[in-house]
């Protein structure tokens, strides 16, 4: 029986890994396919990507199997689906234009992939949930960078808008994950029996609408999430004078409660 007890265990560890090799697998699969000139199926490999991302650390925490060795694979696996696998899709879909200076930004994106999840590795206590991340995640710059691929072909831009787009948004998006900027994890969110009701409500609608068009919805999510940190870095200022002005009204109005005129 006990035998029996720790091989289940072995097959349990061995579960996250799995589905981090998978990650590892479809990055690679990306690679290939953008060299091959399938930069539409090239991006599809990176949201596939990112699913088996998203599974492998909560499994992990969730069979009790966390450790060293899956937090390094993990982010060697992400170093390649989320920060070499892009940067080539976008310098052979668009800025090969730009011929060294087209490799150079593409190369931006690769290394602000690999300081983002080395300052993510360095910089986060394991098991502890924070509200916002700081800077933009690598799994969400190269969604936003494979919406970007679906979206010039959906509309049919010609090769010279494509590159101009690219060699603004891949520059910009390594830019964003090095900053400090907050964005919203959803990792600590508690919600009411109703808030939950008109949650699940919204989630419903946004996968029909990914169902209905993906190649339209799923780029747009990720951009409006992309734009969310330069918002909530303009909007915490503000939050914060309004809060001192108020503590200071409140301050002003104390004694004058206390000795009426």
């Amino acid at each position: 029986m006990a035998k029996r007890g720790s091989r289940r265990k072995q097959g349990i560890s061995l579960l996250p890994s799995v589905f981090t090799t998978g990650n590892l697998f479809l990055g690679f699969a990306s690679l290939v396919s953008s060299i091959g000139g399938h930069y539409s199926r090239a991006a599809a490999l990176i949201y596939a990507a990112m699913l088996f991302d998203f599974v492998d650390g909560p499994l992990a925490r969730f069979t009790g199997s966390s450790s060293g060795f899956g937090v390094e694979y993990d982010s060697l696996a992400d170093s390649l689906s989320f920060g070499v696998a892009p940067a080539i899709l976008a310098y052979l879909y668009a800025l090969h234009q730009y011929q060294r200076y087209g490799w150079v930004v593409a190369f931006l994106f690769a290394a602000g992939a690999a300081l983002r999840l080395g300052r993510y590795n360095t910089s986060t206590k394991p098991g502890k949930a924070n509200s916002y991340f700081q800077g933009l995640s690598t799994p969400t710059a190269s969604g936003t960078l494979g919406g970007l691929v679906f979206l010039t072909n959906m509309y049919g831009t010609d090769a010279h808008t494509r590159a101009v787009i690219f060699f603004v948004a891949v520059p910009l998006l390594a830019f964003l994950m090095v900053s400090t900027l907050p964005y919203y994890s959803f990792k600590t969110m508690r919600l009411s029996r109703r808030q939950a009701f008109y949650a699940t409500v919204v989630i419903v609608v946004a996968f029909s609408a990914i169902a209905a068009e993906p190649a339209l919805v799923l780029p747009i999510f990720f951009l409006a999430y992309a734009f969310s940190g330069p918002v909530l870095w303009l909007l915490k200022p503000r939050s914060r004078h309004s809060q001192t002005n108020s503590r200071a009204a409140s301050a002003h109005e104390k004694p004058s409660d206390e000795h009426p005129t």
